[in-house]
């Protein structure tokens, strides 16, 4: 199919003609006179857009069979600013010979907007900086991990018959509360009975490690700006930023734990269990809500840490109100809620085995 720019009036400086057919996609700068080449195409089946700068804007009347001319219409989406421009653009379409549509190839200009479209220069290049830092076994079932958690919620049909890799075959149960509630404790009790059904999910945080933290068993530290390019890499499930710090739990760190066929503890903070309920992940998922039965054996807790300044308590204990109230709004999303004094931790220990063993795959 030749598609030639007849007339052109009004159309903005620096906008593009998106011609596509049969999974094809030609695009060029639109210029009066211009002639387009669109490989195997049918007139009726022509989709044609208008698109100004990297957005669509306007999208052209599609022809009918027989029609080999087409005139600019408007979507309700467009730019208001641009609705009551006068605006012309007229095609001719002229059927190719298999011959000519075979010797053309997609041009440099096509190629740079398509990436520039789904940014993929800067997402592979954050990618391929995460994989040399982690240095994966398989770098290649790595790779495919984390773009499982780029695609979206209904595949492209070219790549619906990906075979999908169960990325949380054993599930996750995210356990959440106010800092000092003693999450931790219980956890590293569950996970030292139950060691091969459940796994520790190690958050990645951009702190300074605490005195006796180990890096890549407590935390993965890492610095603010590498956190980031990851983050925006969308290699992250959730993540959040809690007192100044940033912290998050990566793609790559729960699969270490499913892929064993067990179900991954994310202790996390309410900000991102919040973010986890609106990811995939989310149908996979048990939720579990620490709470203090006061206020008062909070800020005790907090105290007898021996590790935090004055001022990092006070702004703990605000934050913490802020979870509560999280909590409050809506009490019933939480799966499990556990409620206790210091002395009864055996009895709170024994809660969350009996709800995480039902759990389990």
């Amino acid at each position: 199919m030749q598609v030639l720019v007849q007339r052109l009036e009004g159309v903005p400086v620096g906008s593009y003609l998106s011609i596509g057919s049969d999974g094809q996609r030609i695009l060029r700068r639109l210029e009066a006179g211009r002639s387009i080449s669109i490989p195997g195409a049918e007139i009726g089946a022509l989709k044609i857009e208008v698109l100004q700068s990297l957005g669509s804007g306007y999208v052209v009347k599609q022809p009918g069979p027989g029609r080999q001319q087409c005139s600019l219409s408007f979507l309700p989406e467009t730019d208001r600013a641009m609705k009551n421009t006068k605006m012309l653009l007229e095609l001719q379409l002229t059927p190719q010979s298999p011959a000519e549509a075979a010797s053309k190839a997609p041009s440099q200009e096509e190629n740079s907007f398509y990436l520039q479209r789904h940014k993929l220069s800067e997402y592979f290049k954050a990618l391929l900086s995460a994989m040399l830092r982690q240095k994966p076994s398989d770098p290649y079932a790595w790779m495919l991990g984390q773009l499982q958690g780029k695609i979206i919620a209904s595949p492209p049909a070219e790549i619906s018959t990906l075979r999908r890799v169960p990325s949380f075959q054993g599930g996750a149960c995210v356990i959440t509360g106010p800092s000092g509630v003693g999450k931790s404790t219980l956890i590293k009790k569950l996970m030292a009975e139950f060691p091969g059904q459940f796994g520790f999910s190690v958050s990645h945080t951009t702190r300074e490690p605490r005195a006796g933290e180990q890096a890549g068993v407590d935390y993965h530290f890492v610095t603010r700006d590498q956190m980031q390019q990851d983050i925006d890499a969308g290699l992250f499930v959730e993540h959040a930023e809690v007192h100044g710090n940033l912290y998050g739990t990566s793609i790559e760190a729960v699969q270490a734990v499913t892929r064993q066929g067990k179900v991954c503890l994310l202790d996390i903070d309410v900000q991102g269990a919040e973010s986890v309920r609106q990811s995939t992940l989310s149908s996979t998922c048990s939720f579990v809500f620490f709470a203090p039965p006061t206020a008062a054996v909070l800020e005790q807790r907090l105290r007898g840490r021996g590790t935090e300044t004055e001022e990092r308590i006070q702004k703990r204990l605000g934050n913490s109100l802020k979870e509560l109230a999280i909590y409050d709004a809506n009490p019933d999303a939480w799966d499990l809620t556990l409620k206790w004094y210091n002395e009864q931790v055996e009895d709170a220990y024994a809660e969350l085995r009996d709800f995480s063993i039902q759990q389990l795959p």
